[in-house]
């Protein structure tokens, strides 16, 4: 069960990749840069709700204009079916390739989704090209990939009022994405809070529908937060 919720620590990174952000609409990371959040996913299966919870380090290993590839090492895996917390074994490493704007391109490693790119799209953070600022919408659309196995897709942001956390100010945005896959599409929907000056993720959270795992598909909650 660890490894088939722990494929969501690579969706997030769609997300968490713009961490080292250098301007509020794009982002600019180095190679060897370095970040690491706190993940947190409700699910349910068979009536009983799962809780599964894990440290996601990330480190830039390539850069150039047409985007960046980041590796992702998932540690202290906890999962909980109403028990109390067990630990999920040893730390897993993945890469993700992400486009300019954060177009998820390729995933590779320990990815235990049906299809890895598909599953990291339905959780993934396209940038505009706009400078970010209240009141801003943007969209990203996605044209189907038969050898990716990926569905016709939109994204829709929208910058809502600013916001301190953790005593930094934010841009509150708001997100979906919606697949129009003839069988269970997949969407999700919630809010990112951005730094203001660099545009680092702060926390993340939304509901998810049909993220598909080995034959099966769930629904459920993630949060996201920086890691200590």
């Amino acid at each position: 069960m660890s490894k088939r919720i722990s494929i969501i620590s690579l969706a997030i990174c769609g997300l968490a990749a713009i961490a080292v952000a250098q301007s509020t609409n794009r982002f600019l990371p180095k190679q060897g840069d370095t970040w690491a959040f706190r993940q947190k996913v409700t699910t349910e299966m068979a009536g009983t709700t799962i809780i599964y919870t894990s440290k996601m380090a990330n480190r830039v290993l390539e850069t150039s204009e047409k985007g960046f590839k980041v590796e992702i090492t998932e540690s202290e895996g906890m999962l909980d079916m109403g028990g109390g917390e067990e630990p999920q074994g040893d730390a897993s490493t993945s890469t993700v390739r992400y486009g300019a704007r954060g177009e998820v391109l390729t995933v590779d490693g320990q990815a235990m989704a049906d299809n890895p790119v598909r599953f990291a799209s339905l959780f993934n953070f396209i940038y505009p090209e706009a400078e970010l600022a209240k009141g801003l919408k943007w969209e990203y659309s996605v044209k189907a990939n038969k050898e990716l196995g990926t569905y016709d897709t939109t994204y829709k942001y929208e910058v809502l009022e600013p916001a301190t956390v953790n005593g930094v100010a934010t841009f509150k945005v708001k997100f979906s994405m919606e697949e129009k896959a003839t069988d269970l599409p997949g969407s999700n929907v919630g809010t990112v809070w951005l730094d203001a000056k660099t545009a680092r993720p702060i926390k993340a959270e939304s509901k998810f529908t049909n993220a598909s795992i080995q034959g099966m598909a769930f629904s459920g909650s993630w949060e996201l937060s920086p890691a200590n």
